[in-house]
């Protein structure tokens, strides 16, 4: 995995919000490894339950059933 997943990751436990709005973004190319990534720090950001579930989508398509399931976490927070 690249550092962009971790720090990521990172950015969604220390809750920053701007930082994920700067970076995620340039991510978000279709059929790359960090997408799913990209689409879950922007749903958390966000608010937007779309954007996660759509990276749960992609998180199982690509086999990564541990990511889809840390994914499925978001949608259980209040």
């Amino acid at each position: 995995m690249s550092a962009s997943g971790p720090r990521l990751n990172a950015l969604v436990a220390l809750d920053r919000r701007a930082d994920i709005e700067a970076e995620a973004p340039a991510l978000l190319k279709p059929g790359t490894y960090l997408e799913p990534f990209a689409l879950r720090t922007l749903g958390y950001a966000r608010d937007d339950v779309d954007l996660i579930e759509e990276a749960i989508v992609r998180f199982e398509a690509m086999g990564l059933d541990w990511h889809a399931a840390e994914t499925r976490r978001l949608l259980d927070q209040p």
